[in-house]
C-alpha cells in the first residue's frame, strides 16, 4: 500500500494541465471555469454566415486590413485593384474585397484563381471549400428554383438572363449558378442524366 500511494504521488507531481489565458488575463486568475468560457458553441456563434448589408463571418464591413489579419491571420496572396481598392486571399476560393484599406466586398468561388496556382497554396483549412450561407437562407449548392422561392421578385437577372443578383440595402450580391448533375441517390445508374441548376459562388460589395 506504501508503494501504492508513493506512486500516486509522483505521477501527480509530474502531470501539469496548463489552460489557454484570455488577453490581459494574469497567470493566477486563470481556473478551469475560464476555459469553459472561451469555448464557443457554433450554434451559438454563426461565424459561417454573411449578413449582406453588414458582416462577413461575423466581421464587420469596414474594418481595416490590419484588423482583418489580425481576425483571420495572414492572407495566402494580395492582389491591387482598380479604383482604390485591393483583395486578400484566403485558401483556393476567397477574395476579400477593401476599398482605401477598408472591408467592401467578397469574391467567392471555386476557381476564384487558376488550379495551377491554387494547388501549390498552403492549406488553408478554414476557408477552403468551406461552407457559406447567407442570413436569409440561401447557401452553397442550392438549386436556383430554392433562391427564387426565398427571394422571389427581389432576385433580379442579368446578362440576358446568365447571372442573377439581389440587393440589401447599399449592397449588391451577385450569385454564381451552374449546372450540376444530380446522380442517383439509390439504384443502379439510369441513362437519363438530370442536371439542376445551383450556385456555386458569390461576389457580393457595398457601393
Amino acid at each position: 500500500m506504501k508503494h501504492t500511494r508513493m506512486t500516486i504521488a509522483l505521477l501527480s507531481a509530474l502531470v501539469t494541465i496548463t489552460y489557454p489565458m484570455m488577453a490581459g488575463q494574469d497567470a493566477e486568475d486563470a481556473s478551469p471555469s475560464d476555459i469553459r468560457s472561451i469555448v464557443v458553441d457554433p450554434s451559438e456563434k454563426d461565424i459561417d454566415i454573411i449578413v449582406p448589408d453588414e458582416s462577413i463571418y461575423g466581421i464587420a464591413y469596414g474594418v481595416s486590413e490590419d484588423e482583418f489579419i489580425e481576425r483571420f491571420g495572414k492572407p495566402d496572396g494580395y492582389i491591387q485593384l482598380r479604383n482604390r481598392k485591393s483583395g486578400m486571399l484566403y485558401g483556393r476560393d476567397h477574395i476579400f474585397i477593401f476599398t482605401e484599406g477598408r472591408l467592401s466586398g467578397l469574391r467567392i468561388d471555386s476557381s476564384v484563381i487558376d488550379w495551377r496556382l491554387a494547388n501549390q497554396l498552403q492549406t488553408n483549412p478554414w476557408f477552403n471549400a468551406r461552407k457559406w450561407r447567407l442570413d436569409n437562407g440561401i447557401k452553397n449548392e442550392m438549386s436556383l428554383d430554392e433562391v427564387k422561392d426565398i427571394l422571389g421578385d427581389n432576385l433580379k437577372t442579368q446578362h440576358h438572363g446568365s447571372g442573377y443578383y439581389y440587393r440589401v440595402g447599399k449592397t449588391t450580391v451577385h450569385l454564381n449558378i451552374s449546372m450540376h448533375y444530380d446522380r442517383p441517390l439509390s439504384g443502379p445508374p439510369t441513362t437519363e442524366q438530370t442536371y439542376t441548376e445551383r450556385i456555386n459562388g458569390l461576389f457580393l460589395e457595398q457601393d
